[in-house]
């Protein structure tokens, strides 16, 4: 789960990092409260990167411009995510801007740290054309960022060695974020380093490990139901499953257990020029009781006239996908059809069941061109 940028920098400051002062706004209505020293910078608050590419990142110099930042973030879409809230933090003046961040390196399995004097751009971009300017080192998760690492660090980037109790004051409780809130990402670009040689966290990109939302972060887990607002999705979590809203103007929806199966299929069906309205993940182990509310809860959204379940049976067998089809198949509304390709355990089986309810508002695919060709004819783009 990627954090907005707001509740990141809490978790940070919730760590001793320094932070800018700062304040988050609703509504324009909101900004008579508003006490900070300007230059302010404005930032829109989407769980998504490219903000400040697309328009949602803007710096104030008094009141009015604020004001006008506000109103013209606020209900911006940033790559699919409408602005519902904004960000307004005091510009830091710094001498330096820095990147820092803290992943998981997979194949050693061992948090690792990522470091750059040249914070503040797109650290992808700076690895690509100037490798040597971006430093790693590995980290014992079980003693934690230990002096040398950071004196590497800052030996490899050629960093003032008089930066160095500050730099790992930071690292060690920048490493304290990732590991208690468990965290496949922890980072903070720019960090500002100011005059007296202080740092401060200019942003920060925290993505939790959504399956340690439901045991260990639940107070995280908590606050991300209570900025929900799109009912389909808070309505598709009470059973397990993840809704995620695509186009408001599509007329098609698909469902798979997999964000790769999901990503599959919507891309297949947008190069006929179908465009979802929404995409659901049915998870692990759905019954057809399940399934079947499932495909209810896509189907009954405006305009959706067909849906596209992609589906591995694994523990879920084909006969209970099946099944499942087939209660929902009875429920739909007129004109509406499903396309479904399933793969897995008792396949065979769960064709019979499908073919034995005789309805043609159920057509078996084989293979995800054949879905999108079959897509197309229904909905009259052949």
């Amino acid at each position: 789960m990627l954090l907005m940028e707001y509740i990141g920098r809490a978790l940070l400051a919730e760590k001793g990092i320094a932070v800018p002062r700062a304040m988050v706004v609703d509504r324009v209505e909101e900004l008579a409260a508003v006490d900070l020293a300007y230059p302010v910078v404005v930032k829109a608050q989407v769980a998504v990167g490219g903000r400040g590419k697309a328009g949602g990142v803007r710096a104030a110099g008094d009141a009015a411009e604020m004001r006008r930042a506000v109103s013209e973030i606020l209900g911006m879409d940033i790559r699919g995510h409408r602005v519902e809230r904004v960000l307004i933090v005091e510009k830091v003046e710094a001498v330096r801007e820095l990147f820092v961040s803290i992943i998981l390196d997979r194949e050693k399995k061992v948090p690792v740290v990522v470091f750059s004097t040249r914070g503040g751009v797109d650290i992808e971009e700076v690895a690509k054309d100037d490798p040597e300017a971006v430093a790693r080192a590995a980290i014992s998760p079980m003693v934690g960022v230990r002096e040398h690492v950071t004196r590497y660090l800052i030996d490899r980037s050629r960093l003032e060695p008089s930066c160095f109790e500050a730099l790992h004051d930071v690292l060690v409780r920048l490493y304290a974020v990732w590991w208690d809130f468990d965290c496949l990402l922890a980072e903070i670009n720019p960090l500002m380093l100011d005059g007296d040689g202080r740092l401060v966290a200019a942003d920060a990109r925290i993505n939790i490990d959504d399956s340690a939302l439901p045991v260990r972060q639940t107070k995280i887990l908590g606050f991300r139901d209570s900025l929900e607002r799109e009912a389909k999705a808070l309505e598709a979590r009470q059973y397990g499953f993840l809704f995620i809203p695509v186009r408001a103007d599509g007329a098609i929806a698909i469902m798979s257990n997999g964000s790769g199966m999901l990503m599959a299929s919507l891309d297949t069906l947008q190069r006929r020029g179908m465009w979802a309205r929404s995409v659901l993940d049915l998870g692990g182990g759905a019954t057809a009781e399940r399934i079947a509310e499932g495909i209810r809860l896509v189907m009954d959204q405006p305009g959706v006239q067909g849906l596209f379940a992609n589906i591995f049976g694994g523990i879920t067998r084909c006969d209970e996908i099946a099944a499942g089809v087939r209660t929902a198949a009875e429920r739909l509304s007129d004109g509406q059809f499903i396309v479904i390709r399933m793969e897995g355990t008792n396949k065979a089986k769960g064709r019979e069941i499908l073919a034995a309810s005789a309805s043609d508002r159920v057509l078996t695919v084989e293979r995800l061109s054949e879905a999108a060709a079959v897509m197309a004819e229904r909905m009259g783009r052949a």
